[in-house]
């Protein structure tokens, strides 16, 4: 399987995607050529609304890929873009059990999302809903590995401003190799 959206930087998904609670199952996630942006069932989100999918069984082989690399998606951005604002980024009610990411990555991986980038004014409540059981990484090197999201990060923006992550959980076992260094491993982020 491919990942149905683009994996060009100039080309993201840029829309809101409902799962209707519909389960995605025994999905294989190889990218065909090396990817150096990011790899998931979607691969580069931004101000992207992603809500009610369910995954079980399913994995991402990231031995190819630089850039980040998670099931839901590879790297989720909220930017501002040519003659739009900046629209809130939302991950709700999302399921996923028994998946597994392979990954020698260093920009994010992690069993939902590999790289997750919030303006804080204008999403003050980006994860509502995250469920992660029985999933695993195996981390054959690199940084920035999290049970739930690889690399999570925060801008305020120009305002001082609280953001809140409710209900997220993560069940997940971290293989590393032998004799490689790893950074800043966690288990949600």
């Amino acid at each position: 399987y491919t990942a149905p959206f683009s994996n060009d930087e100039d080309n993201p998904f840029l829309g809101d995607y409902d799962g209707a609670g519909y389960e995605i199952s025994n999905l294989n996630i190889i990218p065909d050529e090396y990817s150096w942006l990011g790899i998931g069932f979607l691969s580069n989100c931004k101000n992207s609304i992603l809500r009610n999918m369910n995954f079980k069984n399913c994995s991402v082989d990231g031995t190819n890929v630089t850039g980040s690399v998670g099931v839901l998606a590879g790297k989720i951005s909220q930017v501002s873009l040519p003659n739009s604002l900046i629209r809130p980024i939302l991950i709700e009610n999302c399921f996923l059990e028994d998946c597994t990411i392979t990954t020698k990555t260093n920009l994010g991986a992690g069993i939902a999302v590999g790289q997750f980038s919030a303006i804080a004014e204008n999403s003050p409540n980006p994860i509502n809903g995250l469920v992660i059981k029985s999933s695993i990484i195996n981390a054959l090197s690199g940084r920035f590995i999290g049970g739930a999201i690889g690399s999570f990060s925060v801008d305020q923006g120009f305002e001082d401003t609280t953001m809140y992550l409710n209900k997220i959980y993560a069940e997940t076992t971290f293989n590393l190799t032998t004799g490689q260094s790893y950074r800043l491993l966690g288990g949600l982020f």
